[in-house]
């Protein structure tokens, strides 16, 4: 499909997978950073960015897309590569695009690019310092009694199913019949396909672990970063209060809220794609 990502290669290849002739051909370039768990298909709605100029590329997390699960998600190592990539193309523009726990390795990688140039980053539905801590897993553990609840059963896939509601709309969400009625049919037709229901244990852990430790750095220089965050303003990962907390730290006043909207802004806003690569054309069009 023309608005699917490439095939990843071989998975002892570099995390990044993209087009060596489309990076050749273009002046600009855009890397996309998914979030725990998902893959770079999440960022199929972002067909836009290759309309306007930009080659993409996109930065693989272990154990899906082809990688394999060899060791824990690095956020720092992941940084340094996908900065590798981009001094690797002082010629262009570069911008980046995190989702969720993939939005602090754009940002660390923005500030890890050389040169002059200005690099604009879009996090959506940022992972704050520390996964969230002690808050966030309190609202997960309870969220997924809420989900059992709703489902009234412990069957995994329908709990899993109510507590994709919930991501996707919050909590306080009226729970949708026709969306757990269309995710069964799915589930059906595609029964034992990775995705339908709970996440690969293993595949979590690793994505999660060094997340659940990682700080901002006290030497983070993001001088020539220009930074947009956008959230759901009913996420029920990280809350409108953490994400304002992470948004200062990073010296920024605002974040863009989405009303009545959850931690999966790809899925229920996919428009946001088009929002933020707008803010790179603007940011660079604006710079002195």
């Amino acid at each position: 499909m023309g608005c699917s990502p490439p095939p990843p290669p071989p998975a002892e290849d570099f995390p990044l997978v993209f087009n060596p002739g489309h990076v050749a051909r273009a002046e600009r370039l855009v890397i996309f950073v998914p979030g725990a768990l998902a893959s770079v298909e999440m960022f199929a709605p972002a067909r836009g960015w290759r309309d306007g100029g930009f080659a993409p590329a996109y930065y693989r997390f272990p154990g899906l897309d082809g990688r394999d699960l060899t060791q824990p998600l690095d956020i720092e190592q992941a940084a340094d590569q996908i900065a590798a990539f981009a001094n690797a193309h002082p010629d262009k523009d570069i911008a980046l695009v995190g989702f969720s726990s993939g939005a602090p390795i754009a940002i660390l990688a923005a500030s890890r690019i050389d040169g002059a140039r200005i690099v604009p980053v879009a996090a959506i539905s940022p992972a704050v310092e520390r996964a969230g801590g002690l808050p966030t897993l309190a609202r997960g553990a309870s969220d997924v009694v809420r989900s059992a609840w709703r489902a009234g059963t412990l069957d995994p896939l329908a709990v899993w199913i109510e507590y994709w509601q919930i991501l996707l709309y919050g909590r306080e969400a009226t729970p949708d019949p026709a969306f757990r009625q269309r995710i069964l049919d799915m589930a059906r037709m595609q029964q034992g396909e990775r995705g339908l229901g709970p996440p690969d244990r293993s595949i979590a852990r690793a994505h999660a672990r060094k997340l659940q430790i990682w700080e901002l750095p006290d030497t983070l220089d993001l001088s020539h970063v220009r930074l947009r965050i956008y959230t759901g303003l009913q996420d029920p990962v990280f809350s409108t209060r953490q994400t304002l907390g992470f948004a200062r730290s990073l010296g920024q006043s605002r974040i863009y809220g989405y009303p009545g909207e959850g931690h999966l802004l790809y899925l229920t806003q996919p428009d946001v794609f088009e929002t933020a690569k707008g803010f790179a054309l603007e940011t660079w069009q604006s710079a002195p």
